[in-house]
Protein backbone atom coordinates (compact mmCIF):
# COMPACT_ATOMS: atom_id res chain seq x y z
CA UNK A 1 0.00 0.00 0.00
CA UNK A 2 2.74 2.54 0.86
CA UNK A 3 4.66 1.71 -2.07
CA UNK A 4 1.51 2.16 -3.94
CA UNK A 5 1.04 5.51 -2.58
CA UNK A 6 4.92 6.34 -3.03
CA UNK A 7 4.54 5.61 -6.79
CA UNK A 8 1.08 7.70 -7.38
CA UNK A 9 2.94 10.74 -5.27
CA UNK A 10 6.07 10.50 -7.52
CA UNK A 11 3.89 10.47 -10.29
CA UNK A 12 1.95 13.94 -9.39
CA UNK A 13 5.25 15.49 -8.31
CA UNK A 14 6.22 14.76 -12.19
CA UNK A 15 2.99 15.99 -13.87
CA UNK A 16 3.08 19.24 -11.43
CA UNK A 17 7.04 19.67 -12.54
CA UNK A 18 6.19 19.04 -15.91
CA UNK A 19 3.18 21.54 -15.57
CA UNK A 20 5.62 24.38 -14.49
CA UNK A 21 7.89 23.77 -16.84
CA UNK A 22 5.34 24.22 -19.50
CA UNK A 23 4.04 27.80 -17.88
CA UNK A 24 7.52 28.88 -17.74
CA UNK A 25 8.52 28.25 -21.18
CA UNK A 26 5.23 29.18 -22.56
CA UNK A 27 5.67 32.63 -20.72
CA UNK A 28 9.06 33.07 -22.04
CA UNK A 29 8.11 32.11 -25.49
CA UNK A 30 4.32 34.34 -25.18
CA UNK A 31 6.66 37.43 -23.80
CA UNK A 32 9.32 37.13 -26.53
CA UNK A 33 6.72 37.11 -28.77
CA UNK A 34 4.94 40.25 -27.32
CA UNK A 35 8.56 41.42 -27.41
CA UNK A 36 9.35 41.09 -30.90
CA UNK A 37 6.39 42.65 -31.96
CA UNK A 38 6.95 46.13 -30.25
CA UNK A 39 9.91 45.89 -31.38
CA UNK A 40 8.47 45.70 -35.08
CA UNK A 41 5.88 48.49 -34.27
CA UNK A 42 8.52 50.64 -32.85
CA UNK A 43 10.79 49.57 -35.89
CA UNK A 44 7.43 50.79 -38.15
CA UNK A 45 7.45 54.23 -35.91
CA UNK A 46 10.80 54.89 -36.78
CA UNK A 47 10.10 54.12 -40.58
CA UNK A 48 7.47 56.44 -40.81
CA UNK A 49 9.40 59.24 -39.25
CA UNK A 50 12.38 58.83 -41.37
CA UNK A 51 9.80 59.05 -44.36
CA UNK A 52 7.82 61.55 -42.83
CA UNK A 53 10.88 64.43 -43.09
CA UNK A 54 11.95 63.07 -45.96
CA UNK A 55 9.01 63.76 -47.80
CA UNK A 56 9.63 67.00 -46.45
CA UNK A 57 12.93 67.34 -47.86
CA UNK A 58 12.50 66.09 -51.14
CA UNK A 59 9.19 68.11 -51.53
CA UNK A 60 6.70 64.81 -51.71
CA UNK A 61 4.17 66.55 -50.10
CA UNK A 62 1.27 63.58 -51.33
CA UNK A 63 3.44 61.28 -49.34
CA UNK A 64 3.78 63.22 -46.41
CA UNK A 65 -0.44 63.98 -46.59
CA UNK A 66 -0.99 60.47 -46.33
CA UNK A 67 1.07 59.83 -43.48
CA UNK A 68 -0.28 62.77 -41.30
CA UNK A 69 -2.77 64.24 -39.69
CA UNK A 70 -3.01 67.54 -39.33
CA UNK A 71 -5.74 70.10 -37.25
CA UNK A 72 -7.65 73.12 -38.50
CA UNK A 73 -8.18 76.11 -35.77
CA UNK A 74 -10.69 78.58 -36.05
CA UNK A 75 -10.84 81.63 -33.55
CA UNK A 76 -13.26 82.56 -31.41
CA UNK A 77 -13.04 85.16 -28.95
CA UNK A 78 -9.97 87.04 -27.00
CA UNK A 79 -9.68 86.12 -23.16
CA UNK A 80 -7.42 88.50 -21.36
CA UNK A 81 -6.42 90.08 -24.38
CA UNK A 82 -5.47 86.49 -25.73
CA UNK A 83 -7.21 84.82 -28.59
CA UNK A 84 -8.85 81.48 -28.13
CA UNK A 85 -9.23 79.03 -30.99
CA UNK A 86 -12.08 76.39 -31.87
CA UNK A 87 -10.99 72.98 -32.95
CA UNK A 88 -12.38 73.14 -37.32
CA UNK A 89 -11.67 69.20 -38.25
CA UNK A 90 -8.53 68.09 -40.43
CA UNK A 91 -6.92 69.95 -43.03
CA UNK A 92 -8.07 68.78 -46.73
CA UNK A 93 -5.60 67.56 -49.46
CA UNK A 94 -5.43 70.53 -51.41
CA UNK A 95 -5.28 72.98 -48.76
CA UNK A 96 -2.15 70.83 -47.34
CA UNK A 97 0.11 70.43 -50.60
CA UNK A 98 -0.67 73.66 -51.38
CA UNK A 99 0.78 75.18 -47.84
CA UNK A 100 3.59 72.51 -48.06
CA UNK A 101 4.43 73.30 -51.11
CA UNK A 102 4.37 77.25 -49.65
CA UNK A 103 6.36 76.42 -46.61
CA UNK A 104 9.19 74.10 -48.66
CA UNK A 105 9.17 75.26 -52.06
CA UNK A 106 8.86 72.43 -55.24
CA UNK A 107 10.46 69.59 -54.68
CA UNK A 108 11.85 70.67 -51.12
CA UNK A 109 14.23 73.38 -52.46
CA UNK A 110 13.44 76.26 -49.09
CA UNK A 111 14.78 73.92 -46.85
CA UNK A 112 17.71 70.60 -46.17
CA UNK A 113 17.62 68.35 -43.53
CA UNK A 114 21.61 68.39 -42.57
CA UNK A 115 20.65 65.47 -40.04
CA UNK A 116 18.07 63.95 -38.14
CA UNK A 117 18.16 61.74 -35.04
CA UNK A 118 15.59 59.87 -32.91
CA UNK A 119 16.49 59.98 -29.71
CA UNK A 120 13.96 58.05 -27.85
CA UNK A 121 10.65 56.26 -28.89
CA UNK A 122 7.84 55.88 -26.19
CA UNK A 123 4.18 55.03 -25.64
CA UNK A 124 1.21 56.55 -23.89
CA UNK A 125 -2.44 55.36 -22.74
CA UNK A 126 -4.84 57.44 -25.07
CA UNK A 127 -5.67 58.80 -21.59
CA UNK A 128 -2.19 59.86 -20.93
CA UNK A 129 -1.77 61.01 -24.42
CA UNK A 130 -5.26 63.28 -23.54
CA UNK A 131 -3.59 65.31 -20.66
CA UNK A 132 -0.20 65.16 -22.24
CA UNK A 133 -1.04 66.24 -25.54
CA UNK A 134 -4.18 68.07 -25.72
CA UNK A 135 -4.20 69.30 -28.79
CA UNK A 136 -3.54 66.68 -30.49
CA UNK A 137 -5.56 64.77 -28.80
CA UNK A 138 -8.44 66.59 -30.07
CA UNK A 139 -7.04 65.93 -33.45
CA UNK A 140 -7.23 62.16 -32.75
CA UNK A 141 -10.74 62.03 -31.08
CA UNK A 142 -12.15 63.47 -34.64
CA UNK A 143 -10.13 61.15 -36.12
CA UNK A 144 -10.72 57.67 -34.32
CA UNK A 145 -14.47 58.72 -33.05
CA UNK A 146 -14.85 54.88 -31.95
CA UNK A 147 -11.47 55.17 -30.05
CA UNK A 148 -9.88 52.10 -32.26
CA UNK A 149 -6.36 53.36 -31.08
CA UNK A 150 -5.46 52.74 -27.76
CA UNK A 151 -1.82 53.61 -27.98
CA UNK A 152 0.37 56.15 -29.16
CA UNK A 153 4.18 56.57 -29.89
CA UNK A 154 5.86 59.89 -28.72
CA UNK A 155 8.91 59.87 -31.09
CA UNK A 156 11.77 62.46 -29.61
CA UNK A 157 13.99 64.11 -32.58
CA UNK A 158 16.60 66.68 -32.99
CA UNK A 159 18.08 67.35 -35.99
CA UNK A 160 19.76 70.06 -37.95
CA UNK A 161 18.67 72.42 -41.18
CA UNK A 162 19.27 74.97 -43.85
CA UNK A 163 17.24 76.82 -45.29
CA UNK A 164 14.47 79.17 -45.33
CA UNK A 165 13.44 78.71 -41.69
CA UNK A 166 14.15 80.65 -37.91
CA UNK A 167 14.93 77.36 -36.70
CA UNK A 168 18.25 75.75 -37.31
CA UNK A 169 18.85 73.23 -34.24
CA UNK A 170 15.46 71.85 -33.94
CA UNK A 171 13.87 69.17 -31.43
CA UNK A 172 10.27 67.77 -31.09
CA UNK A 173 8.23 64.98 -29.90
CA UNK A 174 6.04 63.84 -32.65
CA UNK A 175 3.22 61.74 -32.09
CA UNK A 176 2.55 58.70 -34.33
CA UNK A 177 -0.85 56.54 -34.44
CA UNK A 178 -1.76 53.39 -36.38
CA UNK A 179 -5.20 53.40 -37.83
CA UNK A 180 -5.68 50.16 -39.19
CA UNK A 181 -2.89 49.29 -41.44
CA UNK A 182 -1.54 53.05 -41.70
CA UNK A 183 0.39 54.74 -39.29
CA UNK A 184 -0.17 58.47 -38.75
CA UNK A 185 1.58 61.24 -37.86
CA UNK A 186 -0.48 63.71 -35.31
CA UNK A 187 0.60 67.43 -36.05
CA UNK A 188 -0.80 70.75 -34.75
CA UNK A 189 -1.85 72.40 -37.45
CA UNK A 190 -1.78 76.63 -36.71
CA UNK A 191 -5.04 79.04 -36.60
CA UNK A 192 -4.27 81.59 -39.93
CA UNK A 193 -2.72 84.40 -37.47
CA UNK A 194 -0.46 81.75 -36.59
CA UNK A 195 0.55 81.07 -40.39
CA UNK A 196 3.85 82.51 -40.34
CA UNK A 197 5.08 79.52 -38.02
CA UNK A 198 3.05 77.21 -40.26
CA UNK A 199 6.01 75.42 -41.28
CA UNK A 200 7.68 74.93 -38.40
CA UNK A 201 5.16 73.06 -36.15
CA UNK A 202 7.21 69.93 -38.42
CA UNK A 203 10.06 71.25 -35.89
CA UNK A 204 8.61 72.39 -32.81
CA UNK A 205 5.62 72.37 -30.37
CA UNK A 206 3.47 75.74 -31.40
CA UNK A 207 1.60 76.66 -28.79
CA UNK A 208 -1.78 78.65 -28.86
CA UNK A 209 -4.85 78.88 -26.39
CA UNK A 210 -7.89 76.93 -27.63
CA UNK A 211 -11.01 76.77 -26.12
CA UNK A 212 -12.22 72.80 -25.42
Amino acid sequence: MSGHFIKITTIFVYIISIIALATIIFGFVNGSLEESKEEYKIGNVKGIVFDLYNSIDNGHYENLYDISLEGKWIPKKKVEGKRQYNFNGIVEKDDFLKKAKRDFGGSGWRIHFTSLKILDVSKLSRLKFENQFIRESIILDYFDTEEIIKEIYIVKLEGYIIGSCAIVNWNKELPIARYGKKWKAIVTGTPEDYDVFHREQWLTDINFKIDY
